[in-house]
């Protein structure tokens, strides 16, 4: 929390990366599948990477992706070696090729990596090119270079890094043994689902031989994996394009023979009806609210859960931890009564526990609770 110091003023300073615009042609298609083309410079900035290919239509816009999972037949997308300075286009399949004959151009800025972190003090000179050739206001480059007296950069340049040493690429290595590349356990369904591009999980669970289209039978070969976002936040539920990315990923991971189903959490509303005995001198409105607000978190499909961790899959409401979590509501000296309805309430309540199904996840119903 020490206060600013100030290091140093700069008069007629500039802000100054290491990295150069480069553009122009890189090639063109051969309608070959997996087409790589290199560009002239090395080292490039990932997000200062612009293609268009020039096709019957005119030029066309190609995408860079980290990989080609998520790209169909009609995918213009690439994929970009930043530190080789080489793209990788679709075979077809996943994402387009290249057509043949088509000119592809580049657009992109290309870094020095660590050799950019210079120390302070050295000297400039201005670049003969076409972007200070095309300065306005100045009769050429030759006439601004008698206006400037000197340039150099006062402070050391910082944030260069060079390219993944060996040392750093076995420990990644190390650490990428330990995540599945296929799935074979209900484990490995879990974590790559959690790890498919494009998508943003809170939970997954993975369950063999269920379909949900068919529950009460064994589906020998198929598993179901049960997927959940952040939002909504009171029911969070995937998308059928988040289901579909998802399924698309296991896809081409599972065992053969092996059938995914990609869903979502079927919710079953659960509603408190209860009546409490308050300790002396609690007010009965201010307590109904934390018992309310206490029955919310607990039945909440995030932060909800014995753990807090969210309402485990599947996992059925025990009456006696719901008494126990009224029972420690501050102002509650005792449970009278306690009753819970699952779904519309349709069957009335139960002072027993309630099944939930094993796709099923509860969600915090209108509770009705009595004080005194």
């Amino acid at each position: 929390d020490a206060a600013p110091a100030l290091a140093q003023v700069v008069v007629n300073g500039v802000a100054a990366e290491q990295s150069a615009a480069v553009e122009g042609p890189i090639g063109a298609g051969n309608g070959e599948p997996g087409q790589r083309l290199n560009v002239t410079k090395p080292a490039v900035d990932r997000g200062e990477i612009a293609v268009q290919v020039v096709e019957g239509s005119g030029p066309v816009t190609w995408e860079a992706r980290p990989d080609f999972d998520l790209s169909g037949r009609a995918g213009s997308h690439f994929v970009l070696d930043a530190q080789q300075g080489s793209l990788t286009f679709g075979d077809g399949e996943a994402g387009r090729r290249l057509p043949p004959g088509a000119p592809v151009f580049a657009r992109y800025r290309s870094t020095r990596g660590a050799s950019g972190n210079l120390p302070a003090g050295r000297e400039w000179r201005l670049a003969d090119n076409p972007h200070n050739q095309a300065l306005q206001g100045f009769a050429g480059l030759a006439t601004l270079a008698t206006m400037v007296a000197a340039i150099a950069n006062p402070l050391p340049a910082a944030g260069g890094a060079a390219a993944e040493t060996l040392a750093a690429a076995s420990a990644r290595a190390a650490d990428a043994v330990e995540q599945p590349l296929r799935a074979v356990t209900l484990a490995d369904y879990e974590t790559l689902a959690l790890a498919a591009p494009g998508v943003r999980l809170a939970r997954v669970a993975a369950r063999a031989n269920l379909d949900p289209a068919q529950p009460c039978l064994r589906a020998t070969g198929v598993v179901t994996v049960i997927v959940l976002p952040f939002l909504p936040l009171r029911r969070p539920y995937p998308s059928a394009g988040t289901r579909r990315a998802v399924a698309r990923f296991l896809a081409r991971r599972r065992l053969i023979g092996t059938r995914i189903v990609v869903a979502g959490p079927e919710y079953l509303e659960i509603a408190v009806r209860s009546s409490v005995q308050p300790l002396p001198g609690a007010d009965p409105a201010t307590l109904r609210e934390r018992i309310v607000a206490a029955l919310d978190r607990f039945f909440h499909p995030l932060t909800g859960g014995p753990d807090g961790q969210g309402w485990p899959f599947g996992r059925d409401v025990y009456r006696s931890e719901v008494l126990q979590l009224l029972d420690e509501v501050p102002g509650v000296d005792h449970v009278l009564s306690l009753e819970l309805v699952a779904g519309c309430g349709c069957h009335g309540a139960v002072c027993g526990n309630v099944c939930v199904g094993p796709l099923g996840l509860v969600a915090s119903g209108r509770h009705e609770i009595t004080i005194g």
